[in-house]
């Protein structure tokens, strides 16, 4: 969810179920992991540009291998995305 302060009111940014959303380092853009444990979802990287409102997948993780001792994370560098998760 983002809140529009000039508007006042909240708008939903992508699925309900998912975590860890990062602003891209420029403000325009919400990236966020839309990862579900079922044999069905494909883990996916999404962004959405703040101005439409319209999530756009920007990376497919299917047969990438996921890591993690401790849980799951997701975070932007300049250079990179960094996203583990506990397997």
């Amino acid at each position: 969810m983002l809140f529009d302060i000039a508007g006042q009111k909240w708008a939903e940014q992508g699925p309900k179920d998912t975590g860890w959303q990062c602003w891209s380092k420029d403000s325009k853009y919400v990236y966020f992991p839309y990862f579900i444990r079922r044999p069905d979802v494909v883990p996916t990287i999404f962004r959405v540009a703040v101005h439409k409102n319209k999530p756009e997948r920007i990376l497919s993780l299917k047969d990438f291998r996921l890591t993690g001792d401790f849980g799951a994370s997701f975070s932007l560098h300049p250079t990179m995305i960094h996203w583990c998760c506990e397997t």
